[in-house]
């Protein structure tokens, strides 16, 4: 049941999670700016992604991973928000570097919970269980962003739906608990 349910938070997170990478320069090139300064939006979303790793991975070791993850998965809701009301270069660039944070936040923190959850002992091979599973549902979000938008001539209706997937993403985690023979055997030790 644990397992299923980091899957569940990891897969409403993930399938979103590559939209704005491919989608970002194409909806700022809309907006009329050119397409070398609409690039720098992805600068700015990756170094702020490097930023999000390092702040809420020290950040987690003090208050926990579900409070740490829970921060990284609302601010990405506020960054599709962001994407949603954006009507200019300014605008992208805030929702870009406010998803590049929760981006390289969560990234770098569903690891951590995974060994939390099951031990160290057996992480590696359930985050790489995890992340293939999770990650390969990934591209289906580019590709449904580009579907909405070719049917509705707009981004704002995938944002939004990118957002709605955090939010279940975000009750997921409030819901998801490690295995009961792990809880008593850490307890024990």
């Amino acid at each position: 049941r644990a397992f299923c349910m980091l899957f569940a938070l990891f897969a409403a997170t993930w399938i979103p999670i590559f939209a704005p990478l491919v989608h970002l320069v194409p909806m700022a090139r809309g907006f009329g700016v050119n397409q070398l300064v609409a690039a720098t939006l992805v600068s700015a979303l990756g170094m702020a992604g490097i930023a999000g790793r390092l702040v809420m991975g020290s950040l987690s070791d003090r208050i926990g991973r579900r409070p740490a993850i829970g921060i990284g998965i609302v601010l990405q809701i506020l960054a599709f928000l962001g994407f949603t009301a954006a009507g200019a270069l300014p605008g992208l660039y805030a929702a870009s570097i406010a998803f590049g944070f929760s981006y390289g936040a969560v990234a770098s923190l569903f690891p951590a919970i995974v060994a939390d959850f099951f031990g160290r002992r057996q992480a590696g091979s359930l985050v790489g269980l995890l992340f293939a599973m999770s990650g390969s549902m990934a591209a289906l979000g580019p590709l449904g962003a580009g579907f909405i938008y070719d049917r509705t001539g707009s981004y704002g209706p995938a944002w939004v739906a990118s957002a709605a997937l955090n939010v279940v993403a975000l009750g997921l985690l409030a819901w998801a608990r490690p295995p009961r023979r792990l809880e008593l055997s850490l307890k024990e030790a």
